[in-house]
Formats: C-alpha cells, sequence, structure tokens
C-alpha cells in the first residue's frame, strides 16, 4: 500500500511497542494482523484495547475468521448478503472490501444486508458496529436465514413479472457446536454435546439451501462454519448439493476448489475436505457409525420421526467432490479450527420467483413479538422529498451545497427514521443506491422489520441542550460528520488549530468558553468565526494545521457562550493520547480559522481482534 492513514501508523507503533508480534499470513491481502499471549493481556494494555475496540478502531475477531470475506471478494457494484451476520464482524469486512475497491464514496453504488434472527443481538451488538462502518452501503434486517425472503425488482419487469434482485455475494456463517474454538476456550467443552452438533444439521442444510436459491446465476457463496464435525461440514454440504442438483435436475451449483482460493488470499495452512468420517449416536458414549446400514433399527425409526441421526449424515460412496472444501486445524497453522467452502451458480437461466409466503399467520406473530422486545424494530423509514419541512429546515440551516443535496434526492438516496409514537422524525439517513434498490424491493408478501438503513447524518439535540435557544435542533451525527463536512455552508464547518481542538477536549465535558478559543467571539447569540455568522446550534468541528489529520471531523454545539463536542470518553480519550504527539501552540493566544468548503476524503480502517493470544488485523487504507 502506498499510503497509510497516520492514525493506522499511530496504532501499528503502539501495536509494536507493547509488545505484539506481527503475523505475515494476510499481507498479500492487505491486512497486518498482530498476536499476544494471553497473560500479556492485562491491565493498561487490556484497557487501551478495550477502549480503542469501543471506538471502532480495534474489533475482536479469531484470524480465521477473516478467510471468508476475503474468498468473496466484494466490488463495488456488488450487492451482498450476510445471513447470519451478528455481531458483525464478517460484514465489516465485506464493507471495508468493496470501500478499498472504490476510488470515492461516490463509486460505492452496491450494498451489504446484514441479517440476523436475534432481536437483540440485531438491535445492539450489529446496529453497534455497522455504525462504526461510516459507509452508506449498510444495512440491516431481523430475519431467519433459513426461510430468508427473496427480493423482486419491480422497477426490472421480465415478460411483465417482476425480476429477481439477485446477492452477487452471500456469506453463511451458520450457528455451529464451536468446537474449533475449544483451543482457546475451554469452557466450550462444559456445553458442547453430541446432541447439540446432531441437532444443527437440518438448521445448517436448509440454511445454505436458502443461500442457493438467493444466488444469481454467476453468484459466489461461503459456508462457513467455526467447527470441525464433519456432521456439520461436509454433510450439511453433501446434503444439501444433492437436495439441489435433484430439485433442479441438473447441476447448477458448483463445488469450487476452496483450498486453492484460500492459498491466493492468504498463507494459512489449508487441508483438503473429508470424504469419510463417522457419525456418532445422540447419547453420550454411544456407538459410532460409518454406514446409515450399521445404525440400529430403533435409532434408525426415531430418525424417520424427525429425530436426530439422519441418512443425509453419512457419506456418499463418490464424496470425492468433498477434497473442494477447505478446513483449517489449530494445530496446523496456531489458529482456531474452521471450514469453509466456496461456490458458484452456474447456470445462465434464472428461475421463477417462488410464490409468496403461505405461513404468512406464523410470520406476522413472530414479527410481532419481535416488535415487542426492542425499538428499532418498530421504526420505519420513508424517503425524504425536497418539499418536506423538516428537510427544508435542515437544507437551510445547515446551508447544504445545493448540487449534493438535489442530487441524492433526485437519486432517493434520503431517508427518514421515524420511531413509534413520534410524529416529528428522529433521524437523516443516507444510502448508497444499493441500499436503495433493496429498500424499494417486495419481499414475497413479507414486511422485514429494517434495524438499520445506511448512514444516519442527522439526529436532534439531547432534549435538555440549548432548550429555545437555537432555530433547528438538528445536529451532525458521530457516524456521518466525515461525510457531512464536505456538503456543509461556512457557517456550519469549523476548524480548530491543535491547541485549540486539544484544550476542548480536555475540558470537562468537552466544552470551552469562547473567550478561551480565541478568534470565535459571542456576539449577541451569534459566532463570529473568520468573518461568517455562525447561529447557535449543530457544527461539525475539525482541526486546522496538519494536513494528515484533516480527515478528523466532530459533531459539536455552539451555544451563546460554548464550544462542545458531543463525543463521548472513549472518543475524546483517543485523539488526545493521537494528537498530543503532535506539535502544537498552546491555546492561549491561537487563532481559530476556518477552512474553506471542500471535500473531505477519508477512507476509515479497520481492525480486527479476537481472544485467543489476541489477534488484531488491521485494514491498511
Amino acid at each position: 500500500v502506498a499510503s497509510r492513514l497516520p492514525s493506522f501508523v499511530r496504532l501499528e507503533e503502539k501495536l509494536q511497542h507493547d509488545g505484539w508480534a506481527c503475523r505475515k499470513e494476510f499481507q498479500a491481502a492487505g491486512l497486518s494482523v498482530w498476536e499476544l499471549q494471553r497473560e500479556q493481556y492485562s491491565g493498561q494494555l487490556r484497557s487501551w484495547t478495550e477502549r480503542e475496540n469501543r471506538c471502532g478502531s480495534l474489533s475482536f475477531q479469531e484470524l480465521v475468521s477473516l478467510v471468508p470475506a476475503l474468498l468473496l471478494a466484494p466490488e463495488p457494484e456488488h450487492i451482498c448478503l450476510d445471513l447470519c451476520a451478528a455481531p458483525g464482524s464478517k460484514s465489516m469486512q465485506l464493507l471495508a472490501a468493496m470501500q478499498s475497491r472504490a476510488n470515492g464514496k461516490d463509486k460505492l453504488a452496491g450494498a451489504v444486508l446484514s441479517s440476523d434472527s436475534d432481536p437483540k443481538r440485531c438491535c445492539l451488538a450489529l446496529y453497534r458496529l455497522l455504525s462504526k462502518a461510516e459507509t452508506p452501503a449498510s444495512c440491516s434486517v431481523l430475519a431467519n436465514a433459513k426461510d430468508f425472503p427473496h427480493f423482486s425488482d419491480n422497477s426490472c419487469n421480465i415478460g411483465g413479472a417482476p425480476s429477481r434482485l439477485g446477492f452477487s455475494r452471500i456469506l453463511a456463517d451458520v450457528p455451529c457446536s464451536g468446537d474449533g474454538t475449544l483451543r482457546k476456550n475451554a469452557q466450550q467443552w462444559r456445553v458442547w454435546s453430541r446432541r447439540e452438533a446432531l441437532s444443527l444439521f437440518t438448521v445448517q442444510r436448509n440454511i445454505l439451501m436458502r443461500a442457493f436459491f438467493l444466488m444469481p446465476p454467476g453468484g459466489l457463496l461461503v459456508y462457513s462454519t467455526c467447527s470441525l464435525n464433519p456432521v456439520e461440514n461436509e454433510a450439511v454440504v453433501q446434503a444439501a448439493l444433492q437436495r439441489w442438483r435433484e430439485r433442479e435436475g441438473v447441476g447448477p451449483i458448483t463445488l469450487l476448489d476452496t483450498g486453492t482460493a484460500c492459498q491466493q488470499v492468504c498463507s494459512l495452512p489449508v487441508s483438503k475436505g473429508l470424504t469419510r468420517w463417522v457419525v456418532a449416536a445422540p447419547v453420550c458414549g454411544g456407538d459410532l457409525f460409518c454406514r446409515w446400514e450399521d445404525v440400529p433399527e430403533d435409532l434408525q425409526a426415531e430418525s424417520r420421526k424427525g429425530e436426530l441421526l439422519r441418512e443425509e449424515m453419512f457419506a456418499s460412496q463418490d464424496a470425492s467432490e468433498l477434497q473442494n472444501c477447505a478446513r483449517l486445524f489449530p494445530h496446523h497453522g496456531n489458529i482456531g479450527g474452521f471450514f469453509v467452502a466456496l461456490f458458484r451458480k452456474d447456470h445462465t437461466i434464472a428461475r421463477p420467483l417462488e410464490p409468496a409466503a403461505t405461513n404468512q399467520g406464523a410470520w406476522n406473530r413472530s414479527k410481532a413479538l419481535h416488535t415487542r422486545q426492542h425499538p428499532l424494530l418498530t421504526a420505519q423509514y420513508s424517503r425524504i422529498h425536497a418539499e418536506d419541512t423538516a428537510w427544508q429546515e435542515i437544507a437551510t440551516f445547515f446551508d447544504l451545497d445545493s448540487m449534493w443535496a438535489e442530487d441524492l434526492l433526485r437519486r432517493g438516496l434520503l431517508f427518514w427514521q421515524h420511531m413509534k409514537g413520534q410524529e416529528q422524525p428522529a433521524r437523516v439517513a443516507i444510502t448508497s443506491p444499493g441500499v436503495a434498490r433493496l429498500w424499494d424491493a417486495s419481499t414475497g408478501g413479507r414486511e422485514l422489520p429494517w434495524v438499520r438503513l445506511g448512514l444516519f447524518l442527522f439526529e436532534h439535540l439531547p432534549r435538555n441542550l440549548l432548550q429555545g435557544a437555537v432555530s433547528s435542533r438538528w445536529r451532525p451525527t458521530s457516524e456521518g460528520v466525515a461525510l457531512l463536512a464536505g456538503a456543509l455552508g461556512e457557517r456550519r464547518l469549523i476548524r480548530l488549530p491543535v491547541g485549540q481542538l486539544l484544550w476542548v477536549l480536555r475540558a470537562e465535558h468537552r466544552q470551552a468558553l469562547m473567550q478561551d478559543l480565541p478568534g470565535i467571539c459571542d456576539r449577541a447569540g451569534c459566532i463570529s468565526n473568520a468573518g461568517a455568522e455562525v447561529a447557535c446550534g449543530g457544527v461539525v468541528v475539525g482541526l486546522h494545521g496538519l494536513p494528515s489529520w484533516e480527515h478528523i471531523c466532530l459533531p459539536g454545539v455552539i451555544s451563546p457562550r460554548q464550544l462542545r463536542l458531543l463525543v463521548d470518553d472513549d472518543t475524546a480519550n483517543s485523539l488526545l493520547e493521537i494528537l498530543a504527539r503532535e506539535p502544537h501552540e498552546p491555546c492561549v493566544g491561537t487563532t481559530g480559522v476556518r477552512a474553506a468548503k471542500q471535500a473531505v476524503p477519508r477512507t476509515p480502517p479497520f481492525w480486527y481482534l479476537s481472544r485467543w493470544a489476541s489477534w488484531i488485523c488491521c485494514g491498511k487504507a
């Protein structure tokens, strides 16, 4: 990589200084991977790591879990689906890959749709992590992977019927027993059981079958687990391929040489998939069976009643195709255990859309149950129109670039988020064209709860802040300031020298009197800075004087006497730690300077970290 963000360089330097060791397996993919022995992960080092994780600079992840997204290699225009997404690390990696291949935010036309069936994980962990991606190409829904609905594009009809909106890249990192993580998590032995591992087979097979259906011609699909149990891996792949090919009458799905594909994206040691394995009886200490014919009649009878053992779990006579799967063993590469299989749909004739769901009552009852658990599941999204009163208020107060705003409105990329029981919209979201297409598509009669749609640009000021003192209570969001900085008018974009920004960050509640910020003076409720009148309310605060750090933008608010940064303690402390190393003048006597309105290039770096001998993987920008 020819250039890097300064923050990335600083993090690498600190990791090396604190004793982290760099792994080399993912250098070809442009990733930097670090590890640390468990006994060293304590004290201040652990506190710093956890803080950076909360800020989004670092994220916890197992090393081998980086492989699936690398195999998919999504392009900026692709619409991708992460079927079992929470907590969202792989979705973040897909978004990072698409962003790195786009030479600018405007060229990121695709989308990553992150789905999960657990309301709490979807609305908390996944929601928070996607906010750190800072890209309009992210979105998430609450849905069950095994019956995930098809999306039909009503704007593109074939023979009078809507065409299918296919997902060019699908990632199915399915629920599994997790026995591949035993090396780093010995507690897994206490909950692991034969019965649980066998019970997951049907769920995993159904998810893989559904992914086959959702994949368009030419699309790629990755099936993966953090398990080494062949019943959860090769048996699932074999059963799903057999069922699919019987259904189609041909073999449109190809199991690609996943081991070779893995070696092209990383240098981890990879083993071929198994072609023979044994299946254990459900009871602890029970027999092991090589063939279905070896299973006692009583267990076969139970299987016919829907019990655990199934004939599909056993290897067929000709299972040589399964060698194309890939296994990663812990003892081969000082890693976690992992299984991955890469598929491609080869046929060029699109299958007709399936009929709408017949069990609509059950779907609605399930949705009603979920919507009682979290407010995000009742949120509604609607398109913003130029004549909307709230939008006119935002555009006027923040003096938004008219060409920028008109282009987004014309393409239908701006949305209101309405929370249940509130008449006024709560947030403004911007989406990529791909996310907008997904929102416009019909889903076979099912109403999906959209948990997140794109990137939030604006939200309301806290209720107890500046009541009655501002003409607009809208303010930029933390995740949207970098994108907004290039579109705001001069009155709402303020850049401070390093010394002044450090002064505000160190102040109590991260607010400072105007008299302590020379160049910004209080005058009858308005702030005059570099000759521009700035009304009280939300602003974007940037950095002046350090070209390599001009990507830093923070949400703030101006009151009649103070400037306040609307950032949390973690963000403030992280910035203080980095910026304090930069040469700067003391705050007293410096002058605030407002930068000319310009686009702010920023590709957010991504770091991934897991817990066994703590892995950190940093994406180079």
